[in-house]
């Protein structure tokens, strides 16, 4: 029988990471929550379950984090569980050319602003306030790919890093 993703985390992680990626939320990157030492025994894990493909996944999901704060690897963590253990570059969108002009997508027209009302809230999610709060009390990174998370691990693992356009990005070598 296979386990899951959720599994890998109870039996190889040693208590040190919590499953629910809820658990992390506006935590910012913190040391404490992920580091590469639970990565690694998150390695060995896939590897033990899953294989050295899946392993081999799981290096590369690692190394092209966007963000590194706990809540958010758990979320991709998750996602590559949902892909059977594949990873593959992300998609890079680019806008198709025709006869050498740029595709223009359709235009739907705004209505005029109304200027004789008050201007409503815009309504926007930016990073969360505890996040950039909690950062800076611990002099941490609040947001982005924090290679003081995930050096080690790479530098471990750098032979299972596909190359990419993006690998240098994040992470990096």
């Amino acid at each position: 029988m296979s386990i899951s993703a959720e599994e890998i985390i109870y039996q190889h992680c040693m208590g040190l990471l919590n499953p629910n990626p809820e658990y992390y939320a506006g935590r910012g990157n913190e040391l404490g929550d992920l580091n590469s030492s639970i990565l690694e025994l998150l390695y060995r894990g896939i590897l033990k379950e899953k294989g050295a493909s899946a392993a081999k996944s799981f290096v590369n999901m690692v190394k092209n984090l966007k963000d590194t704060n706990a809540k958010n690897f758990l979320i991709e963590y998750y996602r590559l569980e949902r892909k059977e253990w594949k990873y593959g570059d992300p998609v890079l969108k680019v806008r198709a050319v025709k006869d050498g002009d740029a595709v223009k997508a359709p235009v739907k027209p705004q209505p005029e602003p109304d200027l004789t009302k008050a201007p409503s809230k815009q309504v926007k999610q930016p990073v969360r306030m505890t996040e950039v709060l909690n950062a800076f009390k611990r002099g941490a990174n609040a947001i982005g790919h924090d290679k003081a998370i995930t050096s080690d691990f790479l530098a471990r693992h750098k032979d299972e890093v596909d190359s990419s356009l993006i690998n240098s990005s994040f992470g990096g070598k």
